[in-house]
């Protein structure tokens, strides 16, 4: 099946970016997207939007962010594939908070993203151990704020993530923009565009099929990084990276726990999964600074 490349958050004007709607899809289109998630926060997407942007060759899906608050922090859940708003309604915790918005977001037939969890250290491992109806979260958010990385004795998404899979749930890391700033010179605290993405697999480049390879896992995450082939049956994940310039590869297996299993280096990497081990996924890092993740396999 073919491979689409999207970013499923980004904002315009009508929330707090600086673009049109139109033309934040154009930025998309015109830099090599497939598909671009339109999600300002608690303003839904207008189909008019897309009109005279989106062809046969490129896709707007529809989407809102759903910006609550909980316990006086943040808690932002994106919603895919809807036209409309979900009630707000205030919750006593952060578990609340996050299945009103899923539950939400359900309601309208939408799909579900677990945002940015370190934006003002909002969110830990434990709060979405209870969540139902919901696999996908945030494992890099490229906006401003976002604190991917940890440090300072904090925990990284990658560690958050970990913290999901050790538990026996089943979690998918998606990679954003969460895009503002389209205008003026690229410098300085901006939230660009074009610096992480989700690779899709799907039979077609609709909104249907998309949404389900996301649901379904069919997909890698990357800030940068592209992969020539990504092949997983049973125990075994075999990929070859597109190699970029004169850029050096190193790849990881993590186990659930976080453990480094194993480290493979250069383009083309086979990893099995110790029978010992439940789970795992690959990350990809390259001399560049850029990274990739590929979903849970095993089980």
């Amino acid at each position: 099946m073919p491979w689409f490349k999207g970013n499923t958050h980004t904002h315009s004007y009508v929330s707090d970016g600086d673009t049109s709607p139109s033309e934040v899809l154009g930025w998309y289109k015109n830099h090599g997207y497939d598909f671009v998630c339109m999600t300002d926060h608690n303003h839904p997407f207008d189909p008019t939007w897309a009109a005279g942007v989106v062809d046969g060759g490129f896709l707007a899906i529809p989407g809102v962010e759903i910006t609550t608050v909980a316990e006086r922090l943040p808690v932002h859940v994106n919603g895919l594939g809807i036209t409309a708003m979900p009630e707000l309604r205030t919750y006593p915790t952060i578990e609340l908070c996050l299945q009103g918005a899923i539950d939400g977001i359900r309601g309208l037939g939408g799909v579900p993203i677990v945002n940015h969890p370190n934006f003002h250290w909002a969110l830990e491992s434990k709060h979405l151990l209870g969540v139902r109806n919901c696999k996908l979260f945030e494992v890099w958010n490229a906006s401003t704020d976002c604190n991917n990385l940890g440090v300072g004795g904090r925990k990284s998404t990658d560690e958050f993530w970990d913290g999901l899979i050790k538990t026996n749930h089943l979690w998918y890391g998606i990679a954003s923009d969460d895009s503002h700033d389209f205008q003026g010179e690229f410098w300085g605290y901006k939230s660009l565009p074009g610096q992480a993405f989700v690779m899709v697999e799907a039979d077609k480049l609709d909104q249907t099929a998309i949404l389900t390879a996301l649901e379904l896992g069919h997909f890698y995450s990357s800030t940068g990084i592209m992969l020539e082939k990504l092949f997983w049956k049973g125990r075994t994940l075999e990929l070859e990276i597109a190699p970029e310039h004169h850029f050096a590869y190193s790849s990881e297996l993590v186990a659930g726990s976080g453990k480094i299993l194993e480290v493979a280096h250069g383009t083309k990497i086979k990893f099995v999964l110790p029978e010992s081990v439940p789970a795992a996924r690959v990350r990809i890092f390259d001399s560049n600074g850029s990274r990739l993740w590929t979903q849970v396999f095993g089980g």
